[in-house]
């Protein structure tokens, strides 16, 4: 069956007329796209999305091609003609309704044009990333609204991308996380290793809102440090200064990012913090026992510190050591469930009594116990 083109209509603008073409191409199977104008704009053409032929503007060749190219243009002599007449009005006219080499779409998100993101609907994806709302949760959501929209994961990642690029204005990130601070008057110490003569490179990087400054001061007791954001976009380790209030509730202390994870970078971060709190003295430090982090504990805070693991790492060990060894899930769910108990010990009277009652339990299971 042929493609059937828009009937000729007049409308009040410009606008309003390329919007109805692409409505009325995307419900028969093909996407309207503009192609030319003329005379001051009184004269815009349109066209099917797969006129025209590929052009290779670049001048690439297959051996110096660094990835595969497609088109999707096969010719289509489909045109449409708007004129802006001594009415006022914008006339549809059709020009040439046949389409040719190409049959209808099934789905119109194979049309580029017809994916894109009007301002309200950019403006609704920006304040769902900055929320860590995956591309794929967006599209979703999109296509929720009471005016769906189709789009792809990659056309959100791509306009996030594109968004984030002209927000840089062409500052690196790190630069432009610099003089945000400046800006700010976040409290942060940078060190800079020379590349070239003229070209410095960030090394590392502390930073903390003034407030959880004036906490950590306050709340010294305990500090815990999470050391297990390993990777980024950026290549740089992130570290993560948890505190400890009175009431058990945890706050930030201080975030940063590191060029590596060795024992000489974890020195350099605490020494940094302690310039930013000349007050603060832990009594507990609590890790995930990373050996250079531990290393590096061990040489820059006293022995009086105490250094413990952390209780999820505890138990994650635990369910490690234990999956491989008890092969009924009965048997491993009680194991963990004894282990919480015996992990909620309030007092050091109360651990002793847990533990031998734990190690009595599972004496039939020596591996586990010893």
């Amino acid at each position: 069956m042929p493609l059937q083109p828009p009937p000729e209509a007049a409308f009040d603008t410009k606008s309003s007329a390329i919007a109805y073409a692409q409505i009325w191409g995307g419900a028969e199977g093909y996407a309207v796209v503009t192609t030319s104008s003329a005379k001051g704009g009184r004269y815009v053409y349109l066209g099917c999305d797969k006129g025209g032929k590929y052009k290779n503007c670049r001048g690439l060749n297959e051996e110096n091609r660094q990835r595969k190219s497609a088109t999707s243009k096969v010719g289509c002599f489909f045109k449409l003609r708007l004129k802006n007449e001594n009415d006022g009005l914008w006339h549809l006219v059709v020009v040439n309704a046949h389409h040719n080499d190409h049959e209808a779409s099934t789905n119109i998100i194979a049309h580029p044009i017809l994916r894109r993101l009007d301002a309200v609907a950019k403006e609704y994806v920006l304040e769902l990333s900055q929320h860590n709302t995956r591309p794929a949760q967006i599209v979703a959501l999109l296509a929720q609204r009471e005016e769906p929209i189709v789009v792809r994961p990659k056309d959100v990642s791509n306009f996030i991308q594109q968004h984030r690029r002209e927000h840089l204005g062409g500052r690196a990130p790190a630069e432009a996380l610099m003089e945000w601070l400046k800006e700010k008057n976040w409290p942060h110490r940078a060190q800079f290793h020379f590349v070239d003569a003229h070209t410095q490179r960030l090394g590392g990087l502390i930073f903390a809102h003034p407030r959880c400054l004036e906490l950590l001061a306050r709340f010294h007791t305990v500090l815990i440090i999470d050391a297990m954001y390993s990777t980024n976009q950026h290549k740089m380790p992130l570290l993560h200064f948890v505190g400890l209030t009175s009431s058990n509730r945890t706050f930030t202390a201080a975030l940063g990012f590191l060029e590596d994870e060795t024992t000489a970078t974890y020195q350099w971060a605490l020494e940094t913090l302690h310039q930013l709190v000349p007050s603060w003295k832990a009594d507990v430090v609590v890790t995930d026992h990373d050996a250079a982090l531990t290393s590096a504990i061990s040489s820059h805070l006293p022995t009086s510190v105490a250094h413990i693991l952390c209780q999820w790492h505890v138990r994650q060990n635990v369910k490690k050591f234990a999956r491989s060894r008890l092969q009924n899930e009965d048997e491993y769910q009680s194991l963990l469930s004894d282990f919480e108990e015996l992990k909620m010990s309030r007092t050091c009277e109360e651990l002793v009594a847990s533990f031998q009652q734990f190690t009595e339990q599972w004496s039939h299971q020596p591996d586990l116990v010893t």
